[in-house]
């Protein structure tokens, strides 16, 4: 993950370098910067980019976000009224992750009054916790996280903890479209999306052995990281002032990914006198192409009325989801009790938004 976060950094410090300016006191003479005349369609009057002008036209965004996962398959035990004749019942017991806050940052740069160029990155990271106990005598509380399942002792304990990571980078263009005698603008947006998401969630199950009655433990330690390099498409719309300086915000987009899936699963028994054997160590990686969308909705409102800049801020909620992901690794014996079956799933992540945005 520490490559991931120096390959991000590297495109952020890159995207915003001064150097791409470089050669801008030596723009040839004919380059289209003011060439409106009767012969210019009206839509690209005042969208021709004078790609000399570095110092003016520049806008920055600072989010906060507090978001939470939603995804299946973290369940990790099933527990349930002990009876006679061994019929598996009860409740399965999951992890459920909780809201969680991150940051988003963005910087662009408007070429005419219609195109627009920037870079936007995402971080966010959670982690959830869930336990659950059982007496000896229950012979219902089983692990379903576990390919080597200790159905032949009675669990006692079982504890799972999930983390979710996410670092991503948005590279765009954008076009905005006015309309006229109109506070709504549209603008259409295309680009670049690479996105790293790690999920990991261990599991330690307790359980006394049925003989001897000495403890014993068992850790099963699964990961999933995702490496996703993909095209976006998408629309954004504004209407200012609809009542009183505020106005509406919203914004739609679809990216198709390349992606690459890693997933592991090792399982560990500690024994009564502290000795460790692993049980399950397999890996697996696949390269799919993985569809993905968002949605936000929103209020905004302009801040020039309380202070002389064009500064505005806005609140809303948003949506984004991954679809059809590989799932952790599945237990390759159709006798384990009680164990889901993990082949696909969909991974998303919704909540609020807190945008503040300034132009210069």
């Amino acid at each position: 993950m520490y490559l991931k976060r120096l390959f991000t950094t590297t495109l952020a410090i890159l995207a915003t370098s001064p150097l791409l300016a470089d050669n801008c006191n030596s723009c040839d003479p004919c380059d289209p910067v003011e060439v409106c005349n009767d012969c210019t369609p009206a839509f690209l009057c005042g969208c021709i980019c004078d790609w000399c002008d570095w110092e003016n036209g520049w806008s920055v965004q600072a989010d906060w976000i507090y978001w939470k996962v939603r995804r299946c398959d973290l369940d990790y035990a099933i527990k349930g009224p002990a009876n006679v004749d061994a019929t598996l019942e009860g409740k399965y017991h999951c992890v459920d992750p909780s809201r969680d806050g991150g940051f988003r940052v963005a910087v662009f740069k408007d070429c005419g009054d219609c195109w627009r160029f920037g870079m936007r990155y995402t971080r966010f990271e959670t982690d959830a916790y869930d336990s659950v106990s059982s007496p000896v005598e229950d012979t219902n509380f089983v692990a379903t996280r576990a390919f080597i399942l200790t159905n032949a002792a009675p669990l006692v304990n079982a504890v799972s903890t999930y983390k979710f990571d996410l670092g991503a980078v948005d590279l765009e263009s954008s076009y905005l479209f006015r309309f006229d005698c109109s506070d709504v603008t549209l603008r259409s947006f295309t680009g670049v999306r690479i996105a790293f998401i790690d999920q990991d969630i261990k599991t330690k199950y307790e359980y006394r052995e049925a003989i001897d009655n000495d403890d014993a433990d068992t850790t099963v330690d699964e990961m999933m990281t995702m490496d996703a390099y993909g095209l976006m498409f998408g629309l954004e719309s504004e209407w200012d002032d609809l009542w009183c300086g505020v106005g509406l915000y919203g914004k739609i987009a679809s990216i198709l990914s390349v992606t690459k899936f890693e997933a592991s699963h090792l399982e560990t028994n500690v024994g009564t006198e502290d000795t460790f054997s692993s049980q399950v160590n397999v890996k697996k990686r696949q390269y799919l192409v993985v569809p993905s969308w968002e949605i936000a909705v929103g209020l905004e409102y302009k801040l020039c009325p309380w202070i002389c800049a064009d500064w505005d801020v806005k609140l809303g909620y948003e949506f984004h989801s991954w679809c059809n992901l590989p799932d952790y690794i599945n237990a390759p014996s159709s006798e384990v009790k009680g164990m889901l079956t993990r082949a696909k799933t969909d991974l998303s992540y919704e909540g609020l938004f807190l945008r503040l945005t300034g132009t210069f």
